[in-house]
């Protein structure tokens, strides 16, 4: 991430253009930052605290970054603003013939936005994925052993929510339905349009993306609800059905003052402004309407 800012009379050398619309004899300013240029000597003078303010502030948008991506665990982001190559979506390969992991493959490297793996048999692939690690998978149907609606059923059995695409070299509806009942992103049949594969895959990297951010969402606001006492809580579930301070105090017994103390410790423990914002979360986190029973 870069910042970059312009100080509308000085060129990119730092030098004064004009002054009242008319050319003048340049001076030369070292940038602090969009407010503020001083002068050559007093910034060798003051250079120190300059520095120090600057990476704190770099340090606040390292965090900044990092915070912006929930859903995925150890994410650095890269200068350009993207995923760093080792946070790339995985996406897996899994079939048992070498000619169509080897095409399909070479393929899909042709985007840089994925980490490749592939695998002949559904037993490698179950052993070395990584729920935690965002992407998909795309899966042959028919494989010897153990085939695709097996190890649909596995991942699920797991908790693993990671995306499925299936490949499949005829069409078979019953077993499609069956697949799809159970969440597979889509069905192609082989040899599949580059296109096509492409595009499912962005669906599923997409809906993995958004399964993990709402996760972790989830167990985010869980544990802001957890840190409530109970009396907090009792006066959240009043203030999120839109009850006065005065209606509050007279349903639990206790002073208007009171309910004001425990509604702004909750306020503060949840990191809302708003009760607006406060219901947002805990619907968006699973619908809850009641933090005491959160």
């Amino acid at each position: 991430m870069s910042l970059c800012y312009e100080y509308p009379s000085c060129d990119a050398m730092g030098h004064s253009a004009l002054q009242n619309g008319r050319e003048r004899k340049t001076q030369r300013y070292v940038f602090v930052n969009k407010h503020q240029l001083i002068s050559p000597g007093l910034f060798l003078h003051s250079w120190p605290y300059f520095l120090a303010g600057w990476e704190a502030v770099m340090h606040t948008i390292v965090s900044l970054d990092q915070r912006a991506l929930p859903g995925i665990s150890g994410a650095r982001l890269g200068d350009s603003g993207a995923l760093a190559p080792g946070c790339r979506p995985q996406v897996h390969v899994v079939d048992d013939e070498e000619a169509v992991r080897v095409a399909l493959h070479r393929l899909l490297a042709t985007d840089d936005r994925y980490d490749v793996h592939t695998h002949a048999s559904a037993q490698s692939f179950l052993s070395s994925v990584d729920s935690n690690a965002p992407g998909c998978a795309i899966l042959d149907v028919a494989m010897p052993g153990v085939d695709g609606l097996e190890v649909q059923g596995m991942l699920l059995e797991r908790g693993c929510s990671l995306p499925i695409i299936f490949l499949t070299g005829c069409t078979d509806v019953r077993m499609c339905a069956s697949g799809m009942r159970r969440g597979a992103i889509d069905y192609l049949t082989k040899p599949v349009d580059d296109a096509v594969l492409f595009s499912t895959i962005e669906r599923a990297v997409a809906l993995d993306a958004a399964q993990r951010a709402a996760r972790s969402h989830h167990v985010m606001t869980q544990a802001r609800l957890a840190s409530l006492t109970a009396r907090e809580r009792e006066v959240l579930t009043h203030v999120m059905s839109g009850r006065l301070n005065k209606q509050i105090a007279g349903d639990l017994c206790i002073a208007e003052k009171t309910v004001k103390v425990h509604r702004a410790r909750a306020m503060d423990k949840m990191r809302v402004r708003s009760v607006a914002e406060l219901v947002r979360m805990v619907e968006r986190a699973g619908g809850a309407a009641d933090p005491v029973r959160a």
